[in-house]
């Protein structure tokens, strides 16, 4: 989408040389965490256990039933086993938590069904690198969240990036004890009770003819064969400060353009400093970054003149527009044709800012492979997605537009979970039907297996 010879804003942009592009910043921060995890393999031993245990209960209804029998004992409660496709790290955020949910019956499964993995779960670092995943990965998929909204507030956008970054730093590599520090919920919650057994932990469930059981195991603190860092809990300590330190290092590799973005606070008076002097040169500061941020190309504003404007319009703003926020200001300020006649260059940017596509949820979901959550009925070409392409296509007059949207529904028909009632529905284009007569081999899109992303944590 975005290379630089090849790519698609590259190819537009031969025909509309002042077009700006934005690489998707929610698919970005996806990019980055897994660049920070190709770093520390260890960590997959989290990845060992989920789909160990999803081969049991998924393949054996005896076992799916006795999982669920355990979990309304131990957990009083009944959550279904969230498994790990070739989604991106930040989907499995929620695997990894619902795994810490129901981590007493897991336990308990492993143990009779004897598998070779038992092992792991007996260990100190299992359990730690659990635990420290669920608690960084909520943080990281909060921000992911807030990217992905209909409408992104382009003032917040470094705002949220630097909570995040500031948030992992004072967790897990400034601060002073680290760990169990009171910080994280469910790290400091296992560190808490592996103190508590002085090392060992007990899991309380029933057998199978229902008389109560317990599982009393001390974690181990050996190194498991084939990792890098060790089992004790300095090096567990170690590995996690480690993952943190190159999670915020690809964060700020792969958002490099978020300082930019912090022009648009020119136009949010409650962001603007109260210092009269301070205030003008941020504020002048911001308009250089705004240009920056789109090359200094974008027809119709230069630099000199929008900081002959800057003066009065920030005293006017300050004034009388304090408590507008991004979007109802502009709106506002269009309804007055003196802003755009006294205002040109200020205007015009805050007009191009506006429409910025920061992160463009329907295309990312709708063609990725890696994805978070798809669309509707999780079709590999959504609703919206076919709409974002029709618009894009308006641009060349040798489109096919029948034969696109049959290969469309074709693709949609192949889905175990299709919609029966779209299948019967009229053709679109029914006077061209027999123009786009072909082989189901020329579909477009490809489908990926379904993530469960559940919010009830």
């Amino acid at each position: 989408m975005t290379g630089e010879k090849n790519g698609l804003v590259a190819r537009l942009r031969l025909r509309i040389p002042h077009l700006v592009g934005c690489h998707c910043i929610a698919y970005r921060e996806a990019l980055a965490v897994k660049d920070a995890s190709n770093s520390f393999p260890d960590l997959f031993i989290v990845d060992v256990i989920i789909r160990a245990f999803g081969e049991i209960v998924g393949r054996s209804t005896p076992w799916y039933e006795r999982f669920e029998a355990l979990q309304l004992v131990i957990h009083d409660t009944n959550l279904e086993h969230q498994g790990l496709y070739a989604i991106r790290w930040l989907a499995r955020g929620d695997a990894v938590r619902r795994l810490c949910r129901i981590l007493g019956a897991v336990i308990v499964v492993f143990i009779e069904y004897k598998h070779k993995h038992v092992a792991l779960l007996k260990s100190f670092k299992f359990h730690f690198c659990l635990n420290f995943l669920a608690d960084i990965l909520a943080e990281l998929n909060t921000l992911n969240r807030f990217f992905q909204r209909r409408t992104v507030d382009i003032t917040l956008v470094t705002q949220e990036v630097d909570r995040t970054v500031t948030y992992i730093k004072h967790r897990y590599i400034e601060y002073g004890e680290r760990f169990g520090g009171g910080l994280s919920k469910q790290l400091d919650k296992f560190l808490a009770r592996y103190k508590e057994g002085k090392g060992s932990l007990e899991v309380h469930g029933i057998a199978t003819d229902g008389s109560p059981c317990t599982h009393k195991f001390e974690l181990t603190l050996s190194r498991i064969p084939g990792h890098a860092f060790g089992g004790t809990p300095s090096d567990c300590e170690d590995l996690c400060t480690a993952f943190a330190k190159e999670t915020v290092g690809c964060l700020e590799g792969r958002l490099w353009d978020m300082k930019r973005m912090e022009g648009s606070k020119l136009y949010k008076v409650d962001q603007w400093p109260k210092k009269t002097e301070v205030r003008e040169r941020r504020c002048r500061k911001w308009a250089e970054q705004n240009m920056a941020l789109f090359d200094n190309k974008l027809p119709g504003v230069e630099l000199r003149a929008m900081e002959l404007e800057l003066k009065t319009f920030c005293h006017i703003m300050k004034t009388h527009r304090k408590d507008d926020d991004f979007a109802q200001g502009l709106a506002n300020m269009m309804k007055t044709k003196d802003w755009s006649k006294s205002y040109p260059n200020l205007m015009r940017m805050w007009q191009a800012l506006a429409v910025l596509p920061l992160s463009t949820v329907e295309c990312e979901r709708g063609f990725s492979r890696q994805n978070v959550i798809k669309g509707w009925h999780r079709t590999s070409l959504c609703d919206a997605t076919l709409g974002e392409l029709m618009t894009i296509s308006m641009l060349d007059y040798d489109m096919d537009y029948p034969q696109i949207v049959e290969k469309w529904r074709r693709i949609r028909h192949r889905r175990q979970a299709r919609n029966v009632e779209f299948e019967q529905e009229i053709p679109l284009f029914p006077q061209q039907k027999d123009v786009v007569e072909s082989s189901d081999d020329e579909s477009v899109g490809g489908g990926s297996e379904d993530d469960n992303v559940d919010d009830d944590y």
